[in-house]
């Protein structure tokens, strides 16, 4: 209900932290919000190694089983999203005002609350960053919000900033 009624960022504290946080993993979706919030991200945890991760969703290549395509079509089409996200998050780290040499990505394939879950595990991050779309209450009700999955899933700090944030976020 917090993360629902909250027009601020909200970070989730799992154990107290010793110092600052040494990686920090950014759940990015392509949007101008996810970028503005790996932006931030990199402007207030300066000096953190950055983890930019996407999540491929499996939706449209289930599309593609329903209709019968090959095995091969399916594996290409797989190939070719994997590529064209791999090659979006390059241009997004290379769009950073930050050393390079601190920015990693990675690409998932499946549930994103779950694949982020276990790629912040991979990578020993301190902390996932996350923005928040805002949905209807009937939506969320029946799938849940893949930031309050996460918060379920995840054992690591997570900082959530809710998409009404963004102007105190990003200011």
């Amino acid at each position: 209900r917090l993360m629902r009624n909250c027009h601020c960022p909200i970070l989730i504290v799992r154990k107290a932290q010793e110092g600052a946080y040494r990686r920090i993993l950014v759940g990015v979706d392509f949007s101008v919000r996810s970028r503005e919030l790996v932006n931030r991200a990199c402007e207030i945890f300066a000096g953190t190694e950055l983890h930019l991760f996407h999540a491929i969703g499996r939706s449209d290549e289930a599309r593609l089983r329903s209709s019968d395509a090959s095995v091969e079509s399916i594996k290409a089409y797989r190939r070719q999203v994997n590529a064209n996200a791999e090659e979006r998050l390059v241009r997004l780290a290379d769009s950073l005002d930050t050393r390079r040499n601190r920015v990693m990505f990675f690409v998932g394939y499946g549930d994103t609350a779950l694949q982020t879950s276990i790629q912040q595990e991979a990578v020993s991050a301190d902390l996932i960053v996350v923005g928040r779309q805002r949905q209807s209450c009937l939506l969320e009700m029946f799938f849940g919000s893949v930031s309050r999955r996460l918060v379920r899933i995840s054992g690591c700090d997570i900082l959530i900033v809710p998409q009404r944030a963004e102007r105190m976020f990003m200011a």
